[in-house]
This record gives C-alpha cells, structure tokens and sequence, in this order.
C-alpha cells in the first residue's frame, strides 16, 4: 500500500500517484498505474479534476492506464481529454510553469511489469534526475536490458546517476527474501485448475484476487492453458475489451466458465457464487495468488500450499520486487538517495528511510561481480540489524 505524498522533492511542481491536498498546487500530474492506493483524490471528491479541467492542465500516464481512466470517467461524466498519453517509445518535453517561472521536464516511461499500463517514470531536468518506479517488479539479470536507464558512455552502456530514486519497497523485508517468478507461479495453478475441472463438469475455480488489475498474466495464462475464459467482475470486463490480448481470454457471462475471479476477497468463503447461485460448495475450489501467506517460511523449498481441506490453494505469486530483487536493483543504480515509497504501518517514515540510505552509502572497494559494469556495489547490512532496526 503506498505511502508517497505525491510530491517529488527535487523537482517542484510535479506530482506523481497523488491528487489531493498540497498536490493540488502542483502543474503537471503523473499516474503510473491504475491501483487505487496510487489514485487518492483522482476522481473523488472532484477537486481535482475540476482544478485541472480549469487550469487546463494535464495528467500523464500509459496508453493502457488512459483506457482505463476512461471507463471510469465515462461513469463520472467528464471528458477525459486532460489525460494525455506516454507511449514508452521516446521520451517528452514538457513545459510547465512554477511561481510564474517557465519550466521544462524531460519524461520517459519505461514499463514497470507490475500490472496493465504499469509505468516508471524518469524524470530529467538540466541539473536533476530522478526515477519514480511505481510499483514495480524486475528480474535481476534483466536489468542492463532497460535502456532509458542508462547512458552511453565511451562507447559503453553504464547505469545512469540518479539524484533519487522514489523506490517501490512493498517488499523490503528480510521475510520476503525470494519470490518465485511469476511463470513458475501460473505453471503450478494452471495444473491445479485444470487437475480439478477435469474431475467432474460441474467443478469451479474461483480466483482470489487482491486487486482489480494485476492478475492479468495469470488470467492469460490460465485461459491459453485450459482454452477457457475468465469470468470477471463487469466493471473489469469493461475495460479489457479495448486489450486484445486480454478481450479473448474473459467473459462477462457467468454460465460460459467455470473459472470465476468475479468475487470480492472476502466474499470466497462464502457457500455460493453470487453470479451462480446454483453452484454450492462442494464443487468450489478457491485459488489465492498471493505472497502475504509466506512471510515467515522458506519459499525457496515450498511457494504452493493446500489448507487442511484442500478447498483453498495458496501460491506465492507477487507483482512487487522481493527484498534481494530491491538490493540488487540498488546496488545496480546506487543513486545519490533513496526514497521508500512504501513504509509498513507500525514503523516510523524517518527511521525507515534513514536506513535505506545508511545502507546506500556503505559501500566498499570497486567490483563488477554483480553488474558487469566497474561499479562499487552496495554493502547490505546484516539481516538481522535491519530487522532489529525497523522491520516488524
């Protein structure tokens, strides 16, 4: 859940996943994702908009988020033409004006693998650079794959310098060490759905998903595998029709799957499907892709677990960064500063983010062991002072 106040320090009169309060003071506006915890005051209360449509100023994001922001707004009533498009092919000049100074702010989008139209922004300006990941997930050794984060230099392709880096910490934690990808994730729930609808005709999956975007790629997956669609929920449905990909793989039609991920979290328990009130329990198993279960346990041996009944599946399946995947991505970049965009409930903001940078600056003699590139590379703290220190 983010924690991000929206406003990017160095570079005054931007804000970024916030829209309400001292944003509203801000010029240019950026959505990197379509998660209600990175869209505070986008579309309710309507300050915002109606700042916007009377300033004439506008919101940036994805092609894919615009699509989305549209079905919103079509049931709000405004025009969505103060939301313009960064495509990730090139990046944008923007002029904006702060305290009557006329501005210009280079942007480049580069995709952030955490849900449809998940972006990061990089934003450049003649003296300041900075990334604003988003929520985010890399595989480690695709980093130097990410050209926009890097600079060319003597020929060579060299990590850029990043004055900050506003950095998705959703997962930084020593109990989050490993996550298994995602493809070895979706490989064991396509053999326990299939496994399940195979035993009888009248046999249901229903998939319990946290969020409304992001399970994607299992639904693809799943669909391509077992050549049945997905039903979801209509205001989801709605949206996808404009993917192609996605549009062939669900349905808004309850009676045309027998794979459901039409259902509110907590309502999975419940004896029947809402949309089928037919189908009881007995034929009902319940999928959770989820890394919350895995907290204290090793998933490197285990990322798949029946409960007692085997009524409900649970699998390590995460569209954040684990902690050694944040360490390594830090220790590639080793930016200037460190910004946690993420900070656990119980632990205080300063502590959290003062042991983000003690940890950025304790670093040793040059190697290359991790990156390939001459670089010094981050000397992490032992895991047990980080915990000791602010993790819970």
């Amino acid at each position: 859940m983010s924690t991000f106040g929206g406003l990017i320090e160095e570079i005054p009169g931007i804000s970024v996943d916030r829209f309400d309060g001292e944003n509203l003071k801000s010029s240019l506006f950026f959505l990197s994702h379509c998660h209600t915890d990175h869209m505070q005051g986008l579309t309710y209360p309507r300050d915002f908009i109606e700042k916007i449509l009377k300033q004439n100023q506008y919101l940036y994001c994805s092609p894919i988020s615009k699509k989305i922001l549209e079905c919103k707004l079509q049931r709000l009533g405004p025009e969505a033409d103060f939301i313009k498009i960064i495509d990730g092919v090139s990046p944008i000049i923007v002029e904006y004006t702060v305290k009557n100074e006329t501005k210009y702010l280079k942007v480049t989008t580069i995709s952030a693998g955490h849900c449809p139209g998940s972006v990061m922004f990089l934003f450049e300006t003649e003296n300041t650079s900075v990334l604003y990941t988003g929520d985010f997930r890399f595989d480690s050794k695709d980093l130097s794959k990410f050209k926009p984060l890097h600079d060319f230099v003597d020929g060579k392709m060299i990590p850029k310098k990043f004055d900050n880096i506003y950095l998705d910490t959703t997962f930084f934690n020593p109990n989050n060490d490993f996550f298994p990808s995602r493809q070895d994730c979706v490989k064991e729930i396509c053999k326990v759905a299939s496994d399940w609808i195979s035993k009888d005709a009248n046999n249901i999956v229903i998939l319990e998903c946290s969020a409304h975007y992001g399970p994607e790629y299992i639904f693809i997956e799943l669909s391509n595998a077992l050549k049945l669609k997905i039903h979801v929920k209509n205001k989801v449905y709605e949206s996808y029709t404009f993917f192609p990909e996605l549009s062939k793989c669900v349905t808004d039609d309850p009676h045309a799957t027998p794979i459901h991920a039409c259902m509110e979290k907590s309502d999975s328990r419940v004896y029947y499907l809402k949309c089928r009130h037919e189908v009881r329990d007995e034929p009902i198993i319940t999928i959770i892709p989820s890394v919350w279960r895995w907290r204290d346990k090793d998933v490197k041996k285990n990322f798949c677990e029946w409960e007692a009944n085997n009524k409900r599946f649970y699998n390590c399946y995460s569209c954040h960064s684990s902690f050694s995947e944040l360490k390594n991505f830090i220790e590639y970049f080793k930016p200037n500063k460190l910004y946690p965009c993420v900070v656990p409930r119980c632990v205080n903001f300063n502590d959290f983010n003062n042991t983000l940078n003690e940890i950025l600056i304790n670093s040793e003699e040059p190697t290359n062991s991790f990156t390939g590139f001459h670089m010094k590379p981050l000397k992490f703290k032992p895991l047990n002072d980080i915990k000791k220190k602010f993790l819970v």
